[in-house]
């Protein structure tokens, strides 16, 4: 049975956003403190995997869906800046929290608090045939990948040109530019996720072959 595993981001867009869903003030209380502003947000825990509606997470999950049809055992891990790296059936409630916005050195303190890099290690140190990352810039700057030299399995990042600077020789790179856009039938936000949809719909072609197949759709 053929593994990938998965990293993404969590999105601003939801399924549900009540009034008083949590907000950093809250993460920075602590855990015991976030465990009962979820007792109050009972109503609205779900898989984390069903809180993100934005384009990027839609995208890729219509490919995790079709590579587990394929029977691949795909696991999503998803970056989120509240609750850190969380697996995807991981029960969270609403939240409001972002990196975007953040400076280098607030973001670094950040997830240093939730444990991100440990996390993220933990992840990259599961065997599997085939890894991909799905992280925007300033997500990225809070995961420390210039940092990890050796990787156990190949490991792809769908990043931007600009990003490509957030890793190490280790990674191999899924460069995408504006102009894949159009490529791809996709708008700029949901690009990285429909690209590793693709990706992930072709993995019987194996891995290699299918991400070689996905970006020459782009050329």
């Amino acid at each position: 049975m053929m593994k990938v595993s998965i990293i993404t981001s969590c999105t601003g867009k939801k399924t549900a956003s009540p009034p008083n869903q949590l907000t950093q003030a809250d993460f920075a209380k602590g855990a015991s403190h976030i465990r009962s502003r979820e007792a109050e947000l009972a109503q609205w825990m779900r898989p984390a995997v069903a809180l993100y509606s934005g384009e990027q997470h839609v995208r890729l999950m219509r490919g995790v869906h079709a590579a587990r049809e394929q029977g691949a055992a795909v696991s999503v891990s998803i970056l989120s800046a509240g609750y850190g790296l969380i697996p995807e059936e991981q029960l969270i409630a609403p939240y409001e929290m972002t990196f975007n916005g953040m400076k280098k050195k607030e973001s670094h303190a950040w997830a240093t608090m939730l444990g991100i890099r440990e996390s993220i290690r933990a992840v990259l140190d599961t065997d599997a045939d085939l890894v991909l990352i799905l992280l925007g810039e300033r997500y990225l700057q809070a995961c420390g990948f210039d940092a990890i030299t050796q990787l156990r399995s190949p490991t792809w990042a769908l990043c931007g040109t600009a990003s490509a600077k957030q890793f190490s020789p280790a990674f191999q790179l899924v460069k995408l530019r504006q102009s894949d856009t159009s490529g791809y039938a996709c708008g700029n936000i949901g690009l990285k996720g429909e690209v590793a949809a693709r990706i992930l719909e072709n993995l019987h072609r194996g891995p290699d072959e299918a991400i070689r197949h996905v970006m020459a759709l782009a050329a």
